[in-house]
Formats: structure tokens, C-alpha cells, sequence
């Protein structure tokens, strides 16, 4: 059975509210389905936090009320690396790594960015150590500005144990136009 269906708001810490919580929930749910679901599957979103641009939690405010003074969000979750996310070396591929700041990073954005989606623009990532099979890490995913329609992140991989930093990268997404997800529309 797929953890993520019994996963709730309440299991996760930080400040965010229930309802921001499970709109990520919903996120890892849904692509959990897809391109490596049995990877997603094993993700553990531990914290989630949702600030204000003064420093005050998003405890009240709808999405819309908060976007609109461009509030931040940091998502940490654990995974241990297993045979399938392996390069030819036993350690983590830089596929999977990139995969995995992919989707970490956009579960950050989601409960901010009042979209249904938003479309990767850039994706970079510098690999400072290799990471074993069997290494648990944290991914840190952080927002770092949430515009109408640029949104970027960044996201630290780090030893869960030690604290060492694995990998680092930052990722900018934007939300496209309508007419890219409007099928009558001509191009």
C-alpha cells in the first residue's frame, strides 16, 4: 500500500496550516502515480512551514490573501537511497537526484502558488559528495521568491545524520499562459 494514502495534515510539522499541508499531501499523491511513482511513494514530507514576508505564520490566511504579499515556504522531507535510484557506482544518479529536486521543490511552491501547475524553466543542481544506497537524507526545499507568474526555489540534499551537505541546486519555475492548457486555442 502507498504511505502517502494514510499520510494527514497532522503527522507533518511546521506552521503551515492543516489545509496547506494537505494541498502537498494531494501533490505527492497525484504524482506518486506517474514517472517514478515508487520513488515518490517513499518520500516522507516531515515539515512544512509557511511564512509571511514580516516573519508572522500563514495561520488564516487563504492562498490568495498570502500570495499576494509574497509569502515563503520551506518543505523538508526524509528518504533513504535503495538499489533503484543508483548509478553504476552505488550511489545516488544524478537523474534521480535531479527527480527528486524536481519534485521536492515543486511541493514547496504548491500550496502558494494558486496554480494547478507551473512548468519548469531551469533546474540546476552541483553535486558536492556522492550518496550511497542506504543513505538516509533530508531534502530541504526552499522558495525564495513567489511572483505572479516566476516562481523560484532552492533545495539542499543533506546527510540526515551527520548534516553534511550532498547536493545543492536551485530550480525556477513559471506558470504558463492559459492558452497552453486551453486545447481550442491555435498556435
Amino acid at each position: 500500500m502507498n504511505p502517502l494514502q494514510t499520510l494527514t495534515a497532522a503527522q507533518i510539522a511546521g506552521c503551515a496550516t492543516d489545509a496547506q499541508k494537505e494541498t502537498v499531501i494531494l501533490w505527492f499523491q497525484l504524482v506518486s502515480q506517474g514517472f517514478s511513482g515508487s520513488i515518490v511513494e517513499r518520500i516522507k514530507p516531515i515539515r512544512y512551514d509557511v511564512v509571511l514576508a514580516d516573519g508572522t505564520t500563514s495561520t488564516g490566511l487563504s492562498v490568495a490573501d498570502a500570495s499576494v504579499r509574497g509569502k515563503g515556504a520551506t518543505l523538508v522531507c526524509d528518504l533513504t537511497i535503495e538499489d533503484d535510484m543508483l548509478n553504476g557506482y552505488k550511489s545516488l544518479h544524478g537523474g534521480a537526484a535531479a527527480f527528486l529536486a524536481d519534485v521536492c521543490t515543486s511541493f514547496a511552491l504548491s500550496s502558494l502558488s494558486g496554480s494547478n501547475g507551473n512548468v519548469s524553466v531551469n533546474l540546476n543542481l552541483d553535486y558536492h559528495q556522492p550518496v550511497p544506497v542506504g543513505t538516509t537524507i533530508e531534502i530541504i526545499s526552499t522558495t525564495q521568491a513567489v511572483g505572479k507568474r516566476l516562481l523560484s526555489t532552492r533545495c539542499e540534499f543533506r546527510h540526515k545524520e551527520k548534516r553534511t551537505l550532498l547536493i545543492s541546486g536551485s530550480h525556477t519555475k513559471m506558470s504558463p499562459s492559459k492558452a497552453v492548457y486551453d486545447t481550442t486555442s491555435k498556435l
